[in-house]
């Protein structure tokens, strides 16, 4: 199955083939303020299955057992991927 996710304005997009290989849903101090929110959900691909288009700027922090979280955002309106 192949899916599209967009920022608002439509100018960054991520495309996916395939199952998520996990959903999730965080609630940790580093998710909390990203989001403004008290959880944040998200679809985990595998990379082969994902790719991204258009303009951005890129957020990276250290995540769990070393490994780094890169968040993607449009640099127009601002909305977020995470990679």
């Amino acid at each position: 199955m192949n899916r599209l996710a967009q920022c608002h304005c439509g100018s960054l997009r991520a495309k996916t083939s395939g199952d998520p290989l996990t959903v999730s849903m965080c609630h940790c101090r580093d998710c909390q303020p990203r989001t403004g929110a008290v959880a944040g959900s998200g679809a985990i691909f595998a990379k082969a299955e994902a790719t991204i288009e258009g303009d951005r700027k890129i957020f990276e922090r250290d995540a769990a057992q070393g490994r780094k979280v890169r968040f993607h955002f449009c640099p127009n309106c601002w909305d977020v991927i995470i990679l």
